[in-house]
């Protein structure tokens, strides 16, 4: 059982880690879409388990306001709207924020 909650807990970090370092514009709705179905499954599990792990369902809500910063952030993108920040420093925003919520 251990084990299996582990691999859980890795897939739904992996995806959202593939989405949040996404560079082709293309394919960030479709990764994020992935990432989202995989933290809505991990907090359905920890929900159910008898243990719940809080840092856990924290690093989970972070991941999906993150994502939802990835997608506004894509739009704009998308729309020709260039964002100042990502301008400045040369750095894609979702990479500045997944940089920040990893640490």
């Amino acid at each position: 059982m251990v084990t299996k909650v582990k691999a859980t807990s890795q897939e739904w970090y992996r995806a959202y880690c593939s989405a949040m370092l996404e560079t082709d514009i293309n394919k960030i709705c479709e990764s994020v879409e992935s990432a989202r179905m995989a933290i809505q499954e991990r907090a359905r599990e920890l929900s159910q388990s008898l243990s719940s792990n809080n840092h856990e369902s924290t690093e989970l809500d972070r991941a999906s306001r993150f994502l939802t910063m990835l997608v506004n952030c894509s739009q704009s993108e998308r729309g020709g709207t260039s964002l100042v920040m990502a301008a400045r420093d040369g750095g894609r925003p979702a990479q500045r924020a997944f940089a920040t919520a990893t640490q």
